[in-house]
């Protein structure tokens, strides 16, 4: 089907991409730099999977791509009270959205913004470019 192209309505800025097994978007990132990325990466970066985790001990978690901006982590700290650590590199707003669905506390950024996520409760924390700040 060449010269095929897909119209999304109500989305003008995709409606001339063309069709082809080998697209590949082009992202351009908060400091001006241009990325070519995978259909797969940019499905990454709009719409996270969620991790969900039973706890055993602390945890860290890292961005799944170096352009996703936000990720849902649901918890369970399994008994005890543990820790939830950003590492690794985040986007300045990167949204970290958590739900604490156990019957013990988790500190979120324990070494830093250290803020405690109590049984059954939603928290949303932002990254600034610098800091973690607890938004709710």
């Amino acid at each position: 089907m060449a010269g095929a192209k897909l119209t999304f309505y109500g989305l003008p800025a995709l409606a001339d991409m063309p069709l082809a097994a080998d697209l590949i978007p082009i992202w351009k990132t908060s400091t001006g730099v241009t990325k070519k990325i995978t259909i797969t990466e940019l499905l990454q970066i709009i719409s996270p999977a969620t991790y969900t985790s039973t706890m055993i001990g602390n945890e860290t978690f890292t961005p799944a791509h170096t352009l996703q901006q936000s990720g849902k982590y649901i918890l369970d700290a399994n008994g005890s009270e543990r820790n939830f650590n950003p590492t690794g590199t985040f986007l300045a707003g990167f949204e970290a959205k958590m739900i604490n669905k156990g019957s013990e506390n988790i500190i979120f950024d324990s070494s830093g913004l250290a803020e405690v996520v109590v049984p059954g409760s939603v928290s949303v924390f932002i990254f600034d470019g610098t800091d973690w700040l607890r938004m709710i």
